[in-house]
């Protein structure tokens, strides 16, 4: 008997039980393979770091080996140090040894990082590749598992650490993609205000270290079966959880066996939804913000066993400037999606990730001790054109893609989606559970100077 508990508890790991009035504890990561992580997990770690493949070679590449596909797949990994700076870019190309149409089968990656793939050698198809591997995903067409790959990296101490890397193809409606899965998952276990959790760590990107903020991280609770938090950033290092009615930061060493828990010990403020002077009653909010310090955290009322959240008037955030990550707000008879603006006169600010432009944001919302931050709408709201831009200019008779955007430009958010909510009734007059949504898109007219009409119709939210 006894020597079955102790396969228990080897077999799932022991919890270490953290004290309450701690205000800094470390949790102890054991890898995991990814194709093991739970359900509710899996795909987080299991569903890889994606790559489109190309039709072209790149030009950087000195020389590709003697391929004997027609269509050849063409790529390039990018291998990070931390938000700002690629170590290197491993190109890699994917063959069908047999001939065209007969299947890849084979793939070419850089590891020397010499730009000569021509002497690498080629990495196979797995025959049976690990359980969990292969998705459960109706979209993913003709998976193909390779043979993994090692990459190593220097660590501060003098040390060193590797990860493991599968590739794996598939198709979308004939489109290749390809997934690049570190196989490895840190994952640590504790107990804390009674409850148990388990904490994963890993990649979003294939990076030399495991400690850059944008690192995946998950915290999940496991005494309520709870599915992962679904807002903005639950998902990674620059996360702040609520734990019991205490406030936890956390941060990770580089080669990612150790996790540091830090509770926040500051100051609380408010951040309460107004109606800025119009007759609704209802109102809620849910999401997540993103603070100057770049942490992001949930807002709005309790988090659901189903990950979801709750809408609530008002809560409670720990002092300092934010912008909204994402947020669904229920306003009377309306609901109104709202996020950071990520764009700026034509440019996208997600496409100059990883540097990800966190100084140029706006952080309007200011929460502080001495008194509420009443988010009302009552600032005038503009009209951004993302497309063309100023400098862009036409020839006569040239077709013009206009897009645009509705910003508050003192909060730097902008207006995702906006839809109606009616209630519905049975025949016999009895009101339904669900309410009617109906989207209301802004009507958009163009004209010329003198007024005369170019183009008319209905522009969607972004």
């Amino acid at each position: 008997m006894l020597s079955c508990l102790l396969l228990v508890a080897i077999a799932f790991g022991c919890r270490k039980k953290i004290d309450e009035q701690s205000k800094q504890f470390v949790i102890n990561l054991k890898e995991i393979s990814a194709f093991k992580v739970p359900e509710r997990n899996h795909m987080d770690f299991a569903g890889g770091i994606y790559a489109w493949p190309k039709d072209e070679p790149f030009k950087k590449v000195k020389q590709y080996p003697d391929l004997h596909t027609d269509k050849p797949l063409y790529g390039e990994l990018p291998v990070y140090s931390d938000l700002q700076n690629v170590v290197k870019t491993l190109y890699w190309v994917i063959d069908e040894s047999a001939g065209s149409g007969k299947g890849y089968d084979t793939f070419f990656v850089d590891l020397n990082n010499d730009l000569d793939l021509g002497n690498d050698k080629p990495l196979t198809v797995q025959k049976s590749p690990p359980k969990g591997a292969v998705l459960k995903k109706e979209y993913m067409k003709q998976q193909t598992c390779f043979s993994p790959f090692t990459l190593e990296f220097d660590n501060d101490d003098n040390g060193s650490h590797s990860i493991e890397i599968m590739p794996r193809l598939w198709f979308y409606n004939d489109s290749p993609r390809l997934n690049f899965i570190p196989t490895k998952v840190p994952r640590g276990r504790f107990k804390l205000a009674g409850k148990k959790f388990d904490v994963y760590l890993g990649y979003d990107s294939v990076r030399d270290k495991l400690n850059d903020p944008l690192c995946t991280f998950f915290l999940v609770n496991e005494d309520d079966q709870e599915t992962p938090a679904t807002w903005e950033w639950a998902g990674s290092l620059m996360s702040m959880h609520r734990i019991g009615s205490s406030w936890y930061q956390f941060s990770a060493t580089a080669r990612g066996d150790k996790v540091t828990a830090t509770k926040y010990e500051g100051d609380f403020g408010t951040l309460e939804l107004g109606a800025g002077g119009r007759d609704f009653k209802n109102l809620g909010i849910k999401g997540s913000a993103f603070s100057s310090d770049h942490h992001g955290l949930a807002i709005g009322g309790d988090i659901t066993e189903a990950g979801a959240q709750k809408l609530a008037r008002s809560c409670r955030l720990p002092i300092g400037d934010y912008t909204l990550a994402y947020a669904t707000i229920q306003y009377g008879f309306l609901s109104i999606s709202i996020s950071q603006n990520y764009h700026n006169d034509g440019q996208r600010m997600a496409k100059i990730r990883p540097k990800l432009a966190f100084e140029k944001w706006i952080y309007g919302i200011k929460i502080t001790k001495d008194r509420p931050f009443v988010l009302d709408f009552s600032n005038e709201p503009e009209v951004l054109f993302i497309e063309p831009i100023s400098t862009q200019r036409f020839k006569t008779d040239e077709e013009v893609k206009v897009m645009a955007v509705l910003i508050d430009p003192k909060l730097d958010i902008m207006i995702r989606r906006i839809t109606k909510m009616m209630d519905r009734y049975d025949s016999d007059g009895k009101k339904r559970r669900n309410q009617k949504l109906t989207k209301l898109d802004p009507k958009v007219l163009i004209t010329r100077t003198d007024g005369e009409k170019v183009a008319e119709g209905v522009m969607p939210f972004g």
